[in-house]
């Protein structure tokens, strides 16, 4: 019992001696978070990931990405939103509208209005592209019948409906 404990904390310690102070004093701060978003816990992931993005450094910001990535991937539908919506405004990771558009939808396919809303936005402000149009209708009446959204999230959904009608 006492050789597995040991073996343990010389493991966790080695995992995170090559982190950068910054990260590892986030990782130290609450261990039984860690532990928990690292046996899968989407819930655990999602809040380390903001601990991290959320300390101002470089470092500690790409290593809380990683674990966003790794909840939306899971099936953490506010982490696929996250993640979708900075794959289009962060300046952090390169701009990739294709991998953006593909974590929006998941996170839209499970009913989250903020997704939906995002989504049909994009794809109407893609003027150039008027293939799009269909699409983003598509998402703007699904936002408009979405039960959980806001009186808010539907006046949206009708001013991209009538734009799209006015062209």
């Amino acid at each position: 019992m006492k050789k597995r404990f040991l073996s343990a904390l010389l493991l966790c310690a080695a995992s995170t001696a090559s982190l950068p102070p910054d990260v590892k004093a986030i990782y130290d701060e609450d261990t039984d978070l860690v532990k928990r978003a690292e046996k899968g816990d989407l819930e655990a992931q999602n809040h380390l990931a903001y601990n991290l993005t959320t300390s101002g450094s470089d470092s500690a910001w790409k290593e809380g990405f990683v674990w966003l990535k790794r909840a939306a991937d899971g099936g953490h539908v506010p982490s696929q939103f996250a993640v979708g919506k900075t794959y289009f405004t962060s300046k952090r990771i390169p701009h990739d509208p294709q991998q953006g558009q593909a974590y929006l939808t998941k996170a839209a396919d499970a009913n989250l209005p903020i997704a939906q809303m995002a989504l049909a936005s994009l794809l109407a402000d893609d003027k150039a592209l008027k293939k799009y149009a269909k699409a983003s209708a598509f998402w703007a009446n699904r936002l408009l019948n979405n039960a959980k959204s806001s009186e808010s999230h539907k006046k949206t959904a009708q001013d991209i409906l009538d734009s799209l009608k006015n062209g």
